[in-house]
């Protein structure tokens, strides 16, 4: 990482009594206050700099497992193709406005971006009828929902969240390799089944990753409340850049994904530093590593403790 590393006043405080306590010069002896160690005013310092780290990871490790979908035995989801949103039902001003916002938190993560002129995969759309317009796009459509299963497809239908979100993810080779397409011995070609002819076996890395297709966000107008146009921006960023649970709104961290169920006022105006962090982890991070959320873990740690360093 570019930059220098600026440290919370506690991590400061920490250098400081390791540097008094571990070098063997008089001087050094000497700059100690001597009431400060019959009271153990340094081992209390120490103490509570530990376990404010300590409760801040957990909070981190909380957060992430919180937000994030970790199916099973499979890797986290994020996009490999380039990135293309496109918004529809506001006005074309405030449709640009989102676009340029998710074009810049998209950049700023690392995923993909698509160029100006691209085939749309991550699909905004605001409407007051979401039931009409599901029904009308799935007749036209017969893969919107991909591979979902009638009982996932039956829930997003049924949702009555504000902002609804569905997730097409194709499974690709973890080393960018194609898979190929193997027919099953004595079946006909309608049989066929990707197969991935590298795979290695490890208990160490997946040998497929789950790579994003097209993400549908549905935005439920009459349910949209005041909200402003840039936290929805921020929002629709969030939850299709990472494949998140449904169920998000109910974290206590400091996250976008609290937009619609914080109390009025107390609403949050935009991606949060932790948000931001797990964006940039989650695409900086190996997706064939099986520990990748520990990774992201520490790497949202880093960067909050950062960024509170700056404030």
């Amino acid at each position: 990482m570019s930059g220098t590393l600026r440290r919370p006043a506690w991590c400061a405080a920490l250098i400081v009594i390791a540097a008094a306590v571990g070098t063997a010069t008089p001087p050094a002896r000497a700059r100690v206050d001597p009431q400060a160690q019959a009271t153990g005013t340094l081992d209390t310092i120490d103490v509570q700099a530990a376990r404010r780290l300590e409760e801040r990871r957990r909070e981190v490790e909380r957060y992430v497992k919180a937000v994030l979908v970790e199916p099973f035995a499979g890797s986290l989801a994020r996009w490999r193709l380039p990135v293309c949103p496109i918004v529809a039902g506001v006005p074309r001003e405030q449709g640009e406005f989102v676009l340029a916002r998710l074009s810049r938190i998209i950049a700023d993560a690392g995923a993909p971006l698509g160029p100006e002129q691209c085939q749309p995969n991550f699909y905004i759309v605001v409407t007051a009828n979401p039931a009409a317009l599901l029904d009308g796009w799935r007749r036209r459509d017969k893969h919107l929902f991909g591979d979902g299963s009638s009982l996932r497809v039956r829930r997003f239908l049924d949702s009555q969240q504000p902002v609804r979100v569905w997730y097409n993810a194709q499974i690709a080779s973890g080393d960018g390799t194609p898979l190929s397409l193997d027919a099953i011995a004595g079946a006909s070609t309608a049989s066929q089944y990707l197969t991935n002819t590298r795979s290695k076996g490890s208990r160490l890395q997946f040998d497929d990753v789950r790579a994003l297709d097209t993400v549908l966000v549905i935005v439920d107008a009459g349910r949209l409340g005041a909200k402003g146009i840039g936290q929805l921006a921020d929002y629709v960023a969030m939850v299709g850049l990472a494949e998140v649970k449904p169920d998000t709104a109910g974290t206590t961290s400091p996250s976008i994904l609290r937009l619609f169920s914080a109390a009025p006022g107390g609403e949050p105006a935009e991606l949060s530093d932790w948000d931001k962090a797990l964006l940039k982890a989650l695409y900086h991070t190996p997706q064939t590593d099986r520990m990748q959320v520990r990774d992201i873990q520490n790497d949202v740690l880093r960067d909050v403790a950062r960024a509170a360093a700056s404030e």
